[in-house]
């Protein structure tokens, strides 16, 4: 079950990165906001947002044998619920050559989604019963 959950890990890590590089290399064209998240952040971010989650599941899964998986499907949606707050509520202070700030939330807010999509997608594959 261990290998199966790195494995899962591994390949939302991938595609959450592939996936959020392209959004941000397209977002890019429109808003430059690289200074204050540059591209290779978003790989980075992804795949320890990834490798958490598998720690979190693994956890779930030794403690709740057979709810280990909706608990981690559960905390997982709840916190990137809960995350969008930040950038909305507070976004960072730019200076005043920033053409655009306001849009900045608006670029983040679908990013905070990326690995839980794909968690959510592959799960349920990956982490059945034999």
């Amino acid at each position: 079950m261990a290998i199966r959950t790195i494995t899962l890990g591994s390949l939302v890590a991938l595609l959450s990165s592939i996936l959020g590089i392209v959004y941000v290399y397209f977002y890019y064209q429109l808003f430059d906001f690289s200074a204050y998240l540059p591209l290779w952040k978003v790989p980075a971010i992804f795949t320890f947002i990834s490798f958490v989650v598998v720690g979190f599941s693994l956890v779930m899964t030794k403690l709740f044998k057979n709810k280990g998986n909706i608990i981690t499907s559960t905390t997982l949606t709840l916190v990137t619920f809960s995350s969008i707050l930040l950038p909305t509520f507070f976004p960072p202070r730019f200076p005043n050559e920033v053409e655009v700030p306001e849009m900045f939330p608006a670029f983040v807010l679908p990013l905070h989604f990326f690995v839980t999509l794909f968690w959510l997608l592959l799960s349920p594959y990956y982490l059945m019963k034999s």
